[in-house]
């Protein structure tokens, strides 16, 4: 990762190294980086039979890893220096059943604060608008 100021972003290639030099989940997911920005993330779940269960769904732990990691994603894409942020509080909705496509999440910071992050996930099945999920979340950002 290039060296970095306080405030400023990761780009969507410094998330892919964090995701392979430290969340070994994300890797085994397959996770992928489309984009992030100021407070904003976007990553995809490509279907795979790891994530699959019967009935041909996306799993719900899946889903909650996905939009957990998008989180983290948005929170890096404001705040490089965010890097020890934790989930303090997640939940989440799951509002249709998955066809078994790849799935992206949307993850917006609704409120960064020294210490607290609020945010949101939507989470979208390839091919649709409709979300398959919506998520919320809390970090905690330790001080350093």
């Amino acid at each position: 990762m290039s060296e970095r100021s306080d405030r400023v972003g990761f780009s969507a290639a410094d998330f892919r190294t964090l995701i392979d030099g430290s969340i070994p989940l994300a890797v085994a997911m397959a996770i992928e980086v489309v984009s992030i920005g100021p407070g904003t993330a976007s990553l995809r779940l490509p279907q795979r039979d790891l994530i699959t269960r019967p009935g041909a769904t996306v799993s719900g732990p899946s889903l909650m890893a996905l939009a957990d990691i998008a989180m983290y994603a948005a929170i890096l894409g404001q705040d490089s220096a965010a890097l020890s942020a934790v989930t303090s509080n997640f939940n989440i909705a799951f509002l249709r059943a998955t066809q078994g496509r790849e799935v992206t999440a949307e993850a917006t910071v609704v409120r960064m604060g020294r210490r607290l992050v609020f945010l949101q996930v939507y989470l979208y099945e390839e091919g649709s608008r409709d979300p398959v999920a919506h998520a919320t979340g809390t970090y905690a950002r330790p001080s350093t």
